[in-house]
């Protein structure tokens, strides 16, 4: 092999290194973009209708939407019967309920005519300590 020869094939290596160097080079930095793009930002307000909170299992363990006299808030346990309710009032004021297992309000803290009351209530939703 003489020395031209040589030469001509160092060339020849040196130039599909370089073509290699160049493609992977331009491969990293399109990835990274890609990468980049992809990355999901934390949006500062979340903006809907209605908003569900489920567990593992698919079931719904809360609820949050709006109707005619404001926001209301469900909380449901894990066998999906609503325990508790956080709700705006028709009066301007709001009103929390906790229920029982058959969902029966059992205790109930609203506000109304710039005052609050809270309720205590029996089997057949009669109160049975009212602090009004």
């Amino acid at each position: 092999m003489t020395k031209e020869s040589r030469i001509e094939l160092l060339e020849t290596q040196v130039r599909i290194l370089k073509r290699l160097f160049w493609g992977l080079g331009c491969l990293m930095i399109a990835g990274l973009a890609i990468a980049a793009t992809s990355l999901q930002s934390i949006p500062e307000v979340l903006t809907a209708k209605r908003f569900a909170v489920v567990n593992d299992e698919g079931r719904v363990t809360a609820r949050l939407y709006s109707d005619e006299n404001g926001g209301v808030l469900y909380l449901f346990n894990k066998d999906g019967t609503r325990t508790s309710a956080l709700a705006a009032l028709p009066n301007g004021g709001g009103a929390l309920v906790i229920n029982s297992q058959q969902m029966k309000p059992v205790a109930v803290l609203s506000a109304k005519d710039d005052a609050g009351a809270f309720y205590l209530l029996d089997k057949d939703k009669k109160p049975t300590f009212a602090a009004p």
